[in-house]
């Protein structure tokens, strides 16, 4: 019973770490690309 709790919780923390991961990838390409989109005026 405390492993199904144990693992459900180590699951929710590696998805929140995933996600976090995702959205500062995200947010340095954007600040990467977003000089360059503007030099080419798009």
């Amino acid at each position: 019973m405390f492993y199904l709790l144990d693992l459900k919780y180590l699951l929710s923390i590696t998805h929140k770490l995933q996600v976090a991961i995702s959205s500062n990838f995200n947010q340095q390409t954007k600040a990467m690309y977003a000089p360059s989109n503007a030099l080419a005026g798009t």
